[in-house]
């Protein structure tokens, strides 16, 4: 009977650290979407480091045999609050550095749910969050349009976005 008890405890409390998770990640994407050059390898080495020194705590020194999943999870939960945390330190690093501005062709829009801008920067190409206001066709978008970033250094060689604008493209003379 208390086995059973606990088995539905334990259900009850991975839901919550599920939910727990979601909102993590979600803080963190949000955060996350003003850096750029902090690429997803390096975020998934992290990862996984974080969810096996996680591991190794739980199992070798704690002695518990959890489940898996739940230390997934809660390895997890740790792996987004410092990555949230190492993202605040970033931004605020960059600070205290000189704002740098440049222009880029807009390789590609995504309109919808995520509207993302995809642009090359310094020979790599990134994506960055862009809400079009205005209303402008991915067509246009891309062919008449330009975006202009505001942007400053950081550590770990990332750059944290200040601002973005469209700027439309001056016509060529023929």
């Amino acid at each position: 009977m208390n086995r059973n008890k606990r088995k539905q405890n334990n259900e009850g409390n991975i839901k919550i650290e599920i939910l727990v998770l979601l909102a993590l990640i979600i803080i963190f994407y949000n955060k996350d979407s003003e850096i750029m050059n902090f690429t997803i390898l390096a975020k998934m080495l992290i990862y996984c480091a974080v969810v096996a020194i996680y591991f190794l705590v739980d199992f070798v020194f704690l002695k518990r045999k959890g489940d898996v999943i739940d230390n997934v999870v809660r390895g997890s939960c740790v792996f987004f609050v410092l990555m949230y945390f190492f993202s605040i330190y970033i931004v605020e690093n960059s600070k205290s550095n000189k704002s740098a501005y440049m222009e880029a062709n807009i390789e590609s829009y995504m309109g919808g749910r995520s509207n993302l801008i995809f642009f090359k920067f310094k020979g790599k190409e990134y994506s960055m969050k862009f809400f079009n206001k205005e209303g402008i066709s991915r067509e246009d978008m891309v062919n008449k349009y330009n975006i202009m970033v505001e942007y400053r250094p950081s550590v770990l060689n990332t750059f944290v976005i200040v601002e973005s604008t469209l700027k439309r493209k001056e016509k060529l003379s023929q």
